[in-house]
């Protein structure tokens, strides 16, 4: 008949919609994982930028604060069935000379088992 798909064809569409549905009824991710263990290792007046790009590699953005350069890195899980949302974020102000001045560490994440 006009206008019916064959069976083949409504199996190759059926396969490329089902990833995409687990993939929108599933969970993402935005950003980059970091270990709270790093976190716990920035030394205020020590740690330097070269450190902390070996620590956590490019921030997610730069930008100023209080005259202060000031990397942020952030990771987010977000599960859209059970609507849940978990939270990194570490935001490290550096001083003239590249030295970590002060940070800030935010979680929402469970707790690691």
């Amino acid at each position: 008949m006009i206008g019916m798909k064959s069976r083949r064809q409504r199996l190759v569409l059926c396969v490329a919609i089902l990833p995409m549905m687990c993939f929108l009824l599933g969970c993402f991710t935005m950003g980059k994982e970091f270990q709270e263990d790093s976190v716990r290792a920035i030394q205020q007046g020590k740690t330097s930028k070269n450190n902390v790009l070996n620590m956590f590699g490019a921030p997610g953005s730069k930008g100023i604060e209080n005259g202060e350069e000031t990397w942020t890195y952030s990771h987010y899980q977000f599960r859209l069935l059970s609507f849940e949302t978990w939270a990194k974020d570490l935001t490290i102000r550096f001083d003239k000379a590249g030295i970590v001045n002060s940070y800030s560490y935010s979680s929402s994440w469970p707790p690691t088992r």
